[in-house]
């Protein structure tokens, strides 16, 4: 899961090739490979990230974090509406 947060957060610093290579080189790190063989033997366990993992795409990774960042850009404005008719109202 942490991987998948850093990934979201890299999105604002690095460019799009830059990140598909560290996500690349990153999933080659063993720990990465023994992560993703536990997570293949172990295909009742159902997350976005273990998903991810399982794929192994960096170009996946990048996709599923602008669609979640733009998520949570939405619920937050969302929020931010709310709290504001809910202050105007006091």
């Amino acid at each position: 899961g942490w991987f998948f947060v850093f990934i979201k957060n890299a999105l604002d610093n690095l460019n799009e090739t830059e990140l598909k290579s560290l996500i690349s080189s990153t999933l080659e790190l063993n720990t990465f490979k023994l992560a993703r063989s536990y997570y293949f033997n172990h295909d009742s366990i159902q997350y976005e990230a273990v998903d991810l993992l399982r794929e192994a795409n960096p170009e996946k990774y990048i996709e599923c974090a602008k669609k979640d960042n733009k998520n949570k850009s939405i619920l937050r404005n969302k929020i931010i509406a709310f709290l504001k008719k809910i202050y105007t109202e006091i």
